[in-house]
């Protein structure tokens, strides 16, 4: 089975068929990686078969954690820390009526989410933004369906800085590794404090043993629910 081949496989367990042009769409962001990592510390996992296990579909894998109703309706996505754009770019390609900003730190990388978005065909549908969240202006509040985030810091500061931007019902997903379970047992006076529901937590195991995930999914509260 080819990489490109195991991402279509591999992006059916968690609920996204993918179409050839999107397949090429990942194709294509693959290479504007590898071009731009020449430049700057994009990643360091190059090599396609490893990209797509640990990139593209550890990214998709988010969409377990999203309500099968949201994928294929118009939904808010708002990913925080988005480095070379993991999951938001895989999230938005996957799933064409969702509309999404990447939010990243370093200017660099910020730069190379810019061209992407515009190589890739996304630019009526995302923007990258240059920023931190904890420093992010306040207009966003309120205003997300969902928030993700990859590697940023600990699930505490996460929800800390990012919860309110969410709408109420909206999620907050965080991908963690083994130590996932108790970071979440440590947020949960964070969660509380910030308006969320106690988090759900979902273990998934990337394909050819590329690695187990433990999502953290946490709700925004609903006001008066």
């Amino acid at each position: 089975m080819t990489p490109w081949e195991l991402l279509s496989e591999g992006a059916k367990a968690y609920g996204a068929t993918l179409s050839a042009d999107q397949v090429s769409a990942f194709r294509r962001y693959y290479d504007l990686l590898v071009e731009w990592n020449q430049r700057i510390n994009l990643t360091r996992i190059t090599g396609e078969r490893d990209a797509v296990l640990k990139h593209f579909l550890d990214s998709l894998a988010y969409l377990v954690g999203i309500p099968a109703s949201w994928h294929d309706r118009p939904t808010r996505l708002l990913d925080v820390g988005a480095g070379a754009g993991f999951p938001g770019i895989p999230l938005l390609l996957a799933r064409p009526k969702w509309t999404g900003v990447l939010l990243e730190a370093t200017r660099k990388k910020a730069n190379f989410l810019d061209e992407a978005i515009r190589e890739l065909g996304l630019s009526l549908r995302a923007q990258a933004h240059w920023g931190r969240a904890e420093e992010a202006s306040k207009s966003g509040k309120g205003r997300y369906d969902l928030v993700t985030a990859r590697a940023v810091a600990d699930v505490a500061t996460i929800v800390d800085w990012t919860l309110e931007y969410l709408r109420p019902g909206g999620r907050l997903l965080i991908s963690k590794g083994p130590k996932g379970r108790e970071e979440a047992a440590n947020a949960a006076a964070a969660i509380r404090r910030a308006g969320g529901r106690e988090p759900e937590l979902m273990a998934l195991d990337l394909p050819e043993g590329a690695g187990t995930r433990i999502l953290v999914v946490v709700a925004k509260a609903v006001t008066g629910g």
